[in-house]
């Protein structure tokens, strides 16, 4: 380059620093800048502003960062030129996307980082929406990129093991659309409805294109060769998803945006749905038309985004009195119910499968899609919204056909009849089981999950509320790990929200037995003695063992702390259902799915199948989900009488339907059957609710009030007897109690000597030096810490460090090179400029800093191992260039075990008290007390004269292979003392008497 382009580049780079000095001291001169910057350039006829912008990747990163504060100093800091900067960029917004994904800065140094000073400005991203369609520019930008990665089906595909380093800068997008929509509008025009419309389109067309995405078929015969790409296309729902509940509460804030949204993404699904095949099928005197799909042989996606989309907006409608049958949406082309829960449904199944262990042959891809799927960051908007989904054809569709659409999809049609055999084959029979375990989960969970708002009669709180209990009935959690176990939410008073619930239903308590363990034990879990929060008692009534966020895990975890605590509090040892929240207006035909008659012909089944010891068609998790189902029906119907609904004028008579049927029969069959004696509780419970809703309201108790006293009812049998009973157990406690005192006195009394001689013994073992054994992490041998052992050594990284300089003008010295250079450089060098390392400065200007991993080697071993670790570099080919990591040039090395860099050794030393003899200690103890002292220059005159005289030892035996560590023989003392004046010496000889001389090595 030519020097005057650098001159005029510093020219360039001091003018602006000038000219951001300058702008700080007026605003006049700020309104000025914005003028010159907004006017059009001669050249181009462009506002110089755009220039700047879109010259912004070429320039280096320091010219960037001055740009980049002019912008902000000059063009940000007034309302009125900040609004001609925003719609500039907004304008320019594709071109420098482009330029940014093409480019190699990161995204803090470059032009479309501004973006988050303009779109996090409510009226201004409000502004830009309405009239430069905001949305709709971003979304267009990012959709080009997408382009690129579309199959020929119209999907998005991403293919394995190829770089996505410019799609990844792409999605930085998505956080520039979550600027824009984070505050909703609370006044609505014309233009801005328009606007947001028209980036809707957008979004839809985003959506369509994600839609059934990184699908899988089911592996069948062999492993599948190598995993799919899923990282990418979970990555995007990641960011999306924020995206996509902010648009949904735009869309409910406003009549006329919910409506033409709504007909816009219903006209998208049924683009993207395609053509599908019915299928008659007919169960309990009951048909449907069914979807013809197989999901354990056609393809099959958890990537919905579409779907989901029309869920979210179908929870908009109510707040506006509109439903899904509303004239609004009536169109040619409308997806039906059944197409509308089709594809969440073949995703529900697909997971059941995959529980049940039918895709065990699709490797890890789709296990991590399963995991995300259930993740608490991306399940409000994927697993939530298909139950969502779910839930609305349920209300829209007459229950016995839902049932029947569910049932085929599963493929339980057959295990739903009464004439199913399921000993013809043992494994697909095991396999109907956990099928049917799932089924019977999900309805459970379309029923009794009604925590979010618009499904549920619930608020924000109550839905947060909810999620808290189930997790602090798990276990008393800390306050950091209960917050990311909580879903995130959009509301900036979502920090205040979660405080006010956890100080309603949880006291904040600190485990002070686990800390006393902590501080008396070193060694113990810092953690152990975590502050954590508590659920209050009172609150224990909601929990729900089926709780659909529950992990497998979790779930079994909750139930067994919540048996033990029911165990410990006289109350039945079960789980019953608690009581769910009333279903808001256009969801309330879901409790219908109870009293239908497929349902209580799948739990007359349940129950039958449990008393027959002949059938393999039955497990205890279907019992203990039917008597769920049954509990959930009771507490609804319980909901009406408290009401004052009469059975002859409600919809919902489950204990009439159900005693019709023949379940309440069942149910006392159940009861009475000695099969399952683990649900007995649940059982009991289950009847005793049943026969109290049933016979009417002469007990006038809720349901919940049921289960607090179910436990005492079997202890109030009479009243004399029961007080007889009691206080013959306490004297047998006491008797008990007594005769145990008596032989714990006795063993002590004639065993006391035992227990002297144990305590001796100890004190001891205390007193003796420990022996240290260490083993070597190359050789994998033992080896005891002593001087006439073989030398350990620990790696170390030992380097320069000025944390403690007092003087930061005075900069270490460079490292001395290695060959020819270092030799060259001590022949050149003064010799009174060279420093002593082993002084320390007065100013501490720079000082050794040593750390070690603390991996235990034999000196030899390591010296191998160093040899072969260079041979190995010097023999490395150099067009590969050598080992980043570490430089054998430098003699550094990688621990062997953990893989630290370092680049010396140091030895491991045994006890000072090891060294010195006893007796040496006793006698320098008597001459401390005496008061004999030869002085420290004395002392250090004998320790330099001894050292001076000392001669190389070259030990035979186990310690004759550390050639490396030579050991230094001392002389004689009488030589010593001979050459020190007589005061010192007499006193050193005092002091040193205790030792004796060395003998003469062979």
């Amino acid at each position: 380059m030519h020097s005057s382009v650098v001159a005029h580049q510093n020219f360039a780079m001091r003018l602006l620093s000038w000219l951001q000095g300058f702008l700080a001291q007026c605003q006049a001169f700020r309104l000025i800048l914005s003028d010159v910057m907004m006017a059009p350039t001669p050249v181009e006829g462009v506002a110089l502003v755009r220039c700047i912008m879109r010259s912004d990747a070429q320039l280096w990163k320091t010219a960037r960062a001055q740009w980049h504060q002019i912008l902000i100093g000059g063009m940000l800091m007034d309302a009125r030129c900040k609004q001609d900067f925003a719609r500039a960029f907004t304008r320019d917004y594709p071109d420098l996307l482009k330029e940014f994904v093409a480019d190699d800065h990161e995204h803090p140094v470059s032009i479309t980082s501004l973006s988050v000073q303009i779109f996090t400005v409510p009226t201004l991203a409000h502004l830009l929406v309405a009239e430069e369609d905001a949305i709709a520019v971003l979304l267009r930008a990012f959709l080009s990129e997408c382009e690129k990665h579309r199959n020929p089906e119209g999907r998005l595909a991403f293919e394995r093991n190829h770089a996505n380093v410019a799609f990844r800068r792409a999605q930085f997008v998505l956080y520039d659309l979550r600027y824009i929509l984070s505050v909703p509008p609370d006044i609505w025009t014309d233009r801005l409805r328009k606007g947001f419309l028209y980036g809707i389109s957008s979004l839809l067309n985003l959506l369509s294109w994600m839609q059934g995405m990184d699908s899988v078929v089911r592996q069948v015969g062999q492993h599948v060769e190598f995993e799919a790409e899923w990282e990418t296309g979970i990555n995007i729902q990641l960011k999306l998803a924020p995206v996509v509940a902010l648009a949904l509460e735009w869309c409910s804030r406003d009549r006329e945006v919910a409506i033409k949204a709504l007909r816009k993404a219903l006209r998208a699904l049924e683009g993207a749905q395609g053509h599908m095949t019915a299928v008659g099928r007919e169960l309990a005197d009951h048909s449907a038309s069914c979807v013809d799909y197989d999901v354990s042989t056609g393809p099959v996606s958890i990537h919905l985004p579409l779907s989901r989309f029309v869920a979210g907006l179908l929870l908009c409608l109510d707040r506006f009195g509109l439903g899904y049958d509303s004239h609004e949406f009536q169109f040619r082309g409308k997806p039906t119910p059944e197409q509308l829960m089709e594809l969440p449904l073949r995703t529900q199944v697909m997971v059941a499968q995959f529980r049940a262990g039918m895709w065990r042959r699709n490797g890890y891809s789709l296990l991590n899609q399963i995991y995300f799927y259930h993740n608490v960051r991306l399940r409000n908007e994927t697993y939530d919204r298909d139950i969502t989904l779910l839930q609305a054809a349920a209300a829209l569709l007459e229950s016995n056909e839902f049932l029947i659409h569910v049932l085929n999809k599963y493929g339980l049609l057959a295990w739903a009849s009464n004439t199913y055999d399921s000993t013809q084959d043992e494994a697909n029979a095991q396999l109907t089981v956990s099928i049917a375990e799932e089924f019977l989960g999900l309805i459970l969970t379309l029923v009794s999950e009604r925590s979010l708002p618009g499904v549920g009669a619930v608020t924000e709180t109550d839905r947060l509320q909810r999620e808290v209990v189930q997790l602090l009935c798990v276990e008393p959690l800390p306050h950091s790990q209960l917050v990311k176990l909580l879903p995130r939410g959009s509301s900036p008073a979502r920090e205040a929200q979660v405080e006010q619930v956890l100080q309603r239903v949880a006291h904040f308590r600190r485990d002070n037995r686990a800390a006393a363990v902590t501080s008396a034990t070193s060694t113990a879990d810092a953690s152990a003695s975590t502050s954590r929060y508590e659920l209050r008692p009172e609150f224990y009534s909601e929990f729900n063992p089926f709780f659909y966020h529950y992990t497998r895990e979790e779930q079994s975890k909750a139930e067994e702390a919540q048996l033990r605590r029911r165990k410990q509090a006289g109350l039945e040892p079960c789980c019953p259902p608690p009581v769910p929240p009333e279903f808001a207006r256009p969801f309330a035909m879901v409790v219908n799915l109870l009293q239908c008659d497929v349902m209580l012909r799948v739990m007359n089944l349940v129950l039958e199948r449990s008393t027959s010891p002949s059938t393999g068609a039955f497990s205890e998790t279907q019992l203990e989900k039917t008597l769920h189902l049954i509990g959930v029906a009771l507490h609804e119907e319980q909901r009406l009488r408290d009401k004052g609904v009469s059975m002859a004028d409600s919809f919902f008579a489950f204990t009439t339907r159900a005693t019709q049927s023949g379940l309440a029969a069942a149910l006392e069959k159940c009861v009475a059957s000695p099969r399952t004696p683990s649900q007995k509780p649940l059982l009991d419970h289950t009847l005793r609710h049943f026969k109290r809703v049933r016979d009417g309201p002469s007990d006038t108790s809720s349901p919940m009030e049921v289960e607090d006293s179910s436990g005492g009812s079997a202890k109030s049998d009479g009243g004399g007897g029961s007080n007889r009973n009691a206080a013959a157990a306490a004297a047998r406690r006491a008797r008990i109690m007594a005769q145990m005192s008596a032989m714990q006195k006795n063993f002590i009394r004639e065993y006391s000597d035992l227990f002297k001689e144990a305590t001796e013994a100890e004190v001891a073992s205390a007193a003796a030096p420990e022996v240290v054994r260490h083993t070597c992490i190359l050789c994998r041998e033992d080896e005891e810490l002593s001087l006439s052992g073989r030398t350990l050594v620990l790696s170390v990284l030992v380097q320069r460090s000025t944390v403690l300089s007092k003087d930061r003008s005075q900069l270490p010295p460079p490292p001395p090179s290695s060959g020819e250079d270092e030799d060259e450089s001590k022949k050149e060098s003064n010799p009174l400029d060279e420093e002593d390392p082993t002084c320390a400065f007065g100013d501490l200007r720079y000082g050794p800093h040593a750390s070690t991993c603390g991996h235990v080697m034999h000196a030899r071993c390591w010296q191998k191992f160093f040899e072969s670790v260079v041979t190995k570099e010097r023999r490395r080919p150099a067009r590969y260039g050598r080992h980043i990591s570490f430089n054998v040039e430098k003699r550094e090395f990688l621990c062997p075990l953990c893989e630290c860099l370092s680049n010396a050794v140091v030895p491991l030393l045994p006890p000072v008290s090891a060294l010195v003899p006893s007796e040496c200690l006793e006698r320098a103890a008597q001459v401390q007390a005496l008061g004999v002292d030869p002085g420290f220059e004395a002392w250090l005159r004998g320790a330099r004269l001894a050292l001076e005289r000392a001669t190389l030892l070259r030990r035979e035996g186990p310690s004759s292979e550390d050639k490396m560590h030579p050991r230094l023989l001392p002389p004689p003392l009488k030589e010593v003392l001979d050459a020190l004046p007589p005061e010192a010496a007499s006193h050193l000889s005092r002091l040193y008497a205790c030792y004796r001389e060395p003998s003469p090595t062979k």
